[in-house]
């Protein structure tokens, strides 16, 4: 029998081994460089990147093209502006399988929206697509859906007359040109929307999660947070705003599966749960998992990620779980993938006798947490797997996870601390240093751990996977980035 289960265990680590083949290591001109995926289109991968030269430097945006297949650089081409036709650059979006470069001029306290076709590596001439009634100060949101071919433009803006902000949105259907506009009012002048994400669906139905800010008139400085969604529906010209406070569920604690549908993790009361709340009836809530219903039965500190995985859930571990993913399954049944994740600033005394402070920023990223949900909300399973890493004044770049899905299992990459490869009992050690960390993988069902591998060394491949720079191009395919100072390098992942 024994020799059966470990048969059982190289097939499963035959059949599930995971590769990455990084393209060569390109040079940006400086260090101050910002590089950000854009998207695919016509075999070729679109990065955006901001360059300066200096802290006080103005910043030249550009295009770096590559190769889908191969990953070899093509070409880089900068995003121009004419002089007699001041544009503000907006966002790049892959659009009919084309690049898209959007624009916004100010006329009048309204914003005109201009685009540019990049053909056979050239701009096509700035096109006007419409006006929308976003005061130019406020930055305007884009984002666009294929599912309804369909711009989807949003901001915020101030109604003079009744001293309050509205937010409005723009939706420009690419084929018959057909504009709809949507307002609705914030109730203060002080209030602004820090926006999240966005679904759609072939119905014409919009749903936008975002934090409502509200300033204190006494205190700008302090805020009311309230997490909300925003559905939209294009038939009807309809706006509605749903108060998610309400479901007790913190937004930045949510998850947008579809237009219909959101996952919250519920944080804020004496029962932290996971819940699911339904946009299209009546936006009722229903209780996926609550902390009260698993039962603590090792300790966690006794499970390496190479030996096993618990499915122990304290009330505790919630203060600081985000939701990375959520996967939802051909059956119905829904996959929810978690991670802690905090930050802490630590301050020392320099000198006693004549004062002064030095602060520290550490940027925590520790347990993941792997559920599993029937299509009646049942949940099935839990997985935990130890993943510690702080790195101190780094943003926590290097920290944090990277989920891809194939049929009902999840893979997650992550930078890890050496010593724990090799590690099969007992506590892991932190990934403190990302520079001597080394890429690790593992694949996961309800069943529990299937493979783990060590995938590339940081100090063999001169650049450090940076989990927070991944471009998801669907559910199992993902753009990764690696990068050292001024030096970086890319990789397409499949599973």
């Amino acid at each position: 029998m024994k020799k059966l289960f470990f048969f059982l265990q190289f097939l499963f680590h035959v059949s599930f081994s995971q590769e990455i083949n990084w393209s060569t290591l390109y040079e940006q001109e400086n260090s101050t460089s910002k590089i950000n995926f854009i998207g695919t289109a016509n075999s070729e991968i679109f990065m955006l990147s901001q360059e300066g030269k200096g802290l006080f430097s103005s910043t030249k945006k550009y295009i770096l093209i590559f190769n889908d297949s191969t990953l070899l650089f093509k070409n880089k081409v900068p995003i121009e502006i004419e002089n007699n036709n001041p544009l503000t650059y907006l966002k790049c979006l892959i659009i009919s399988n084309q690049l898209h470069a959007f624009f916004s001029k100010q006329v009048h306290e309204k914003s005109e929206i201009y685009s540019r076709i990049l053909i056979d590596q050239k701009w096509g001439e700035a096109k006007l697509l419409c006006t929308v009634p976003f005061i130019e100060s406020l930055q305007i949101n884009l984002k666009y859906f294929t599912t309804i071919n369909s711009l989807f433009a949003f901001g915020v803006r101030k109604n003079e007359l009744k001293k309050i902000n509205e937010f409005c949105a723009l939706v420009l259907n690419y084929n018959s040109n057909s504009e709809h506009t949507f307002c609705a009012e914030l109730n203060s002048e002080n209030a602004n929307l820090d926006f999240m994400e966005a679904q759609s669906d072939t119905c014409c139905n919009i749903v936008l999660l975002a934090n409502y800010f509200q300033k204190k008139s006494f205190n700008l400085n302090v805020a009311i947070e309230i997490p909300v969604a925003i559905k939209l529906t294009i038939k009807n010209s309809e706006c509605k705003i749903i108060n998610l406070k309400s479901l007790d569920a913190s937004n930045e604690f949510t998850y947008l599966i579809n237009s219909k549908q959101a996952i919250l993790l519920n944080r804020e009361n004496g029962k932290p749960d996971i819940s699911i709340v339904n946009f299209d009836n009546d936006n009722t809530s229903q209780v996926l998992f609550n902390s009260s219903n698993s039962q603590p039965t090792e300790k966690e500190e006794d499970y390496a990620v190479e030996k096993s995985s618990t499915n122990t859930l304290y009330e505790k571990d919630f203060k600081n779980l985000k939701i990375k993913n959520v996967f939802r399954q051909k059956d119905s049944s829904i996959t929810v993938v978690c991670e802690q994740s905090w930050k802490e600033q630590i301050c020392n005394t320099l000198n006693y006798r004549f004062g002064g402070v030095q602060c520290f920023d550490y940027f925590y990223s520790w347990d993941v947490f792997v559920f599993y949900f029937s299509a009646k909300g049942e949940l099935q399973n839990m997985n935990r797997f130890q993943k510690p890493q702080v790195t101190i004044d780094d943003g926590g770049v290097y920290n944090s996870i990277v989920c891809l899905q194939k049929n009902n299992d999840v893979l997650i990459l992550y930078n890890n601390e050496p010593s724990n490869l090799i590690r099969k009992s007992g506590k892991l050690k932190t990934m403190m240093y990302p520079m001597s960390s080394v890429l690790h993988s593992i694949i996961v069902n309800k069943n529990g751990l299937l493979n783990s591998q060590r995938l590339s060394n940081p100090k063999e491949d001169n650049a450090i996977f940076r989990p927070l720079k991944t471009f998801y191009i669907n559910s199992s395919e993902a753009l990764v980035l690696a990068t050292k100072n001024n030096k970086f390098k890319i990789a397409k992942i499949k599973i």
